[in-house]
C-alpha cells in the first residue's frame, strides 16, 4: 500500500479553476486504477484457495436471483389473469343487460308493441262465441226479410183476384228465392 501511495504521491497533480493553483485535484480514475494494477489489490485472488466456494456463492446468488424472479413472474401473471377474467365477466353483464334492455330501433319498438296487443287480446273462445250471437242475428234478420218479401208479393199477386194463375206466381217466386 505504501508504493501506491508514494505512486500517486510521484506523479503531478493538476490543478484546475481559476488558475492560481490552489485548488489540487484528486488522481483520475485511470490513475487510481494503475496504481492498483502495480500493488495487486484487485478483489481477484491469483491464487487458487477459495476458488470452489467462491463459485457456488456466485452460483447460489444467481439462482435465487432467479428463482425470485420467477416467482415474482408467477404472482404476476396470476394477477394478470384474475384482472383478465374479471374484465370479461364485466363486460359480458353489460352485454346481456343490452341485450334485455332490446334494441331502441323502430322495428324492435313496433315488435314490442305488438307482443303488448297479442297478450291483450281475448281468448278464441271468447271470440267464438261473440260470432255464434253474431251468425244467429244475422239469421234473424234473414228470415225476417224473407218474410217481409214474401208478404209483399202476398200483398201483390194474391189469389182469387182473377188472373187466373191461381197462385202460381208465388210459388215461382219462391223457388227462385231458394
Amino acid at each position: 500500500m505504501a508504493d501506491a501511495e508514494a505512486a500517486l504521491s510521484s506523479k503531478k497533480l493538476r490543478s484546475r479553476g481559476s488558475g492560481k493553483g490552489d485548488e489540487v485535484d484528486s488522481p483520475t480514475k485511470q490513475e487510481q486504477i494503475d496504481a492498483l494494477k502495480k500493488d495487486d489489490h484487485f478483489m481477484e485472488r491469483n491464487d487458487k484457495v477459495g476458488k470452489l466456494a467462491r463459485f457456488y456463492s456466485r452460483s447460489y446468488l444467481a439462482r435465487t436471483s432467479l428463482l425470485t424472479a420467477a416467482s415474482v413472474t408467477a404472482f404476476a401473471g396470476a394477477a394478470l389473469s384474475i384482472a383478465h377474467v374479471a374484465f370479461e365477466a364485466k363486460a359480458l353483464a353489460a352485454t346481456l343487460k343490452r341485450i334485455q334492455a332490446g334494441s331502441p330501433s323502430k322495428r324492435a319498438s313496433a315488435l314490442r308493441m305488438n307482443k303488448e296487443d297479442i297478450l291483450n287480446m281475448p281468448k278464441t273462445t271468447v271470440v267464438a262465441e261473440e260470432w255464434d250471437k253474431h251468425l244467429e242475428i244475422l239469421k234473424v234478420r234473414q228470415l225476417e226479410e224473407q218474410s217481409q218479401n214474401l208478404s209483399k208479393i202476398k200483398e201483390e199477386v194474391g189469389d182469387g183476384d182473377g188472373d187466373g194463375d191461381g197462385g202460381r206466381t208465388i210459388r215461382k217466386c219462391r223457388t227462385t228465392e231458394s
